[in-house]
């Protein structure tokens, strides 16, 4: 078995618990308006519109490969549903009008609500919010009905981890000046390696009783897997295609955001540049002139091509870690995979 199909094999498992899950709660809530139907929607049924990595990586730890359990397939969406709940925050907090090719939740509840409500642009954000804590919510219940108090502790904890995460982006893209690569590396440990891998990979392991050594090579697995992805997610911000990505190029530099690549962009920069680069950062919104100055910069100092050779080399890494972990032969299998493909993904 592939790791391409396993996936399927475990989005085949969640698509039924999913839709399981939003049917329940509609019944139990007793609330057939259109608010409540599209609160629904977007923090349960939407979460099966993405990859469903965290349900992947949760089973690839508790090394099964068929047998799904109801308990097993509770945690798997309850993890996927915080992820879509944390999106749907997000896009609100980056004015991020699109996801995966679609109007953000955010959008699509504006465009609802402008029929019957005044200011229904302030109104959705704010009631967006809401909408992605109900979602944490019901994926509490979740974790409290199917869940060891030792995944529960470290699921919540990782939670923290990631609002710290996010609210150092927030800030940082707010910030006239560069932050240092160091502190940008800790921010995508914060908001993306340790949420987004480690935790399911060890969730899994909890749910079998992994040892703590096991656990723990997890974690620093998951500490270059999300480095890993962060960095080549911007990338494909700087040169991908917005078919693929569903998000328009340039539009991380256009929010201001610090990257990686910013970062890098800006110490190997000439003094004129780095006037230049500190000018563009000063507006509150970079033009379409803005962002093609920006990635024709990159392009000049070669940082793709300098950041691509250091992801080879912590890719090599992450692979050292999966031969050491005590896990079966097909955990690793797909550990690898799943590493390869996020140094070679496009969308």
């Amino acid at each position: 078995m592939t790791l391409d199909s396993y996936r399927k094999y475990v989005r085949e498992g969640i698509e039924t618990k999913i839709s399981h899950i939003a049917s329940e709660y509609k019944k139990s809530l007793g609330m057939n308006d259109p608010v409540s139907d599209f609160t629904l929607n977007a923090v349960i049924s939407s979460a099966i519109k993405g990859k469903l990595n965290r349900a992947l990586l949760f089973y690839i730890g508790t090394e099964s490969t068929r047998d799904f359990t109801d308990s097993s397939l509770s945690i798997a969406c309850a993890l996927e549903i915080i992820q879509t709940s944390y999106l749907v925050q997000d896009d609100v907090s980056d004015n991020d009008r699109m996801r995966r090719g679609e109007p953000s939740v955010f959008v699509q509840l504006e465009q609802m609500l402008s029929k019957t409500t005044q200011q229904a642009d302030t109104l959705s954000k704010h009631c967006t919010y809401w909408i992605g804590d109900a979602g944490f919510h019901i994926a509490s219940a979740l974790l409290s009905k199917h869940a060891s108090t030792d995944i529960q502790s470290v699921i919540l904890n990782e939670c923290i981890h990631t609002d710290m995460g996010q609210i150092q982006d927030l800030i940082y893209s707010q910030s006239t000046t560069f932050p240092e690569s160091s502190l940008i590396i800790q921010m995508y440990k914060n908001k993306t390696g340790r949420y987004s891998i480690g935790l399911p990979l060890v969730c899994g392991l909890s749910y079998i009783q992994s040892s703590q050594q096991n656990k723990n090579l997890a974690w620093e697995f998951s500490d270059i897997l999300g480095f890993i992805f962060q960095v080549t997610d911007d990338e494909l911000n700087c040169t991908g295609s917005q078919n693929h990505t569903g998000k328009p190029v340039g539009s991380d530099i256009r929010e201001g955001k610090k990257t990686y690549h910013l970062t890098h962009l800006y110490a190997r920069a000439t003094s004129q540049d780095k006037k230049t680069l500190s000018a563009l950062y000063q507006k509150n919104i970079r033009t379409d002139d803005d962002i093609n100055t920006i990635l024709q910069m990159m392009h000049s100092y070669g940082i793709s091509d300098h950041i691509k050779k250091q992801l080879n080399i912590e890719s090599d890494r992450a692979m050292k870690i999966i031969d050491t972990m005590n896990i079966n032969y097909k955990s690793k299998q797909f550990l690898q995979e799943f590493s390869q493909s996020l140094v070679t993904r496009t969308k």
